[in-house]
């Protein structure tokens, strides 16, 4: 069985606000910037995970219909706890009002920037999951402003 990884893209003031994880090497993806989340515990759903996470990481309280579905794929784990086995990630988007308080309970600190290239020009080092959920929810809203 596949274990499922839930992430959260957030958004405020026309910026995405996302963690810079830890310098810490037994860590997947020491020091690159990523979405708030991850790993299901017990019969959790993808949204139940991405709710408790979001609490966790960032002190935001949601609730699961808040959430705006993005994506899911399957990946291979890279951090010592999931080496070898498959990962289901799925990936939520939330948009939060300007007088909402972020914090940063994990990793190094919280981040922000408007789209995925500024990330590229700073210098910093998105992870595999950040850049596919931006480029998934770009496309997504682009396709729909189109239609």
């Amino acid at each position: 069985m596949a274990q499922i990884i839930a992430g959260v893209l957030i958004k405020q003031n026309g910026e995405y606000v996302v963690q810079k994880r830890d310098n810490i090497p037994n860590i997947a993806e020491p020091g690159m910037l990523t979405f708030w989340g991850g790993a299901a515990d017990g019969d959790e759903t993808p949204k139940m995970a991405a709710v408790r996470e979001l609490l966790e990481e960032t002190g935001l309280k949601v609730r699961e219909e808040e959430l705006e579905y993005i994506m899911n794929y399957e990946t291979h784990g890279r951090s010592p706890a999931f080496i070898g086995k498959t990962i289901n990630v799925y990936s939520y988007f939330l948009e939060v009002e300007s007088a909402v308080e972020i914090n940063c309970y994990e990793g190094e600190k919280a981040v922000r920037f408007i789209k995925l290239s500024d990330i590229i020009e700073s210098g910093e080092t998105p992870n595999d999951l950040l850049t596919k959920a931006i480029e998934r929810y770009e496309s997504s809203k682009l396709a729909n402003k189109n239609a």
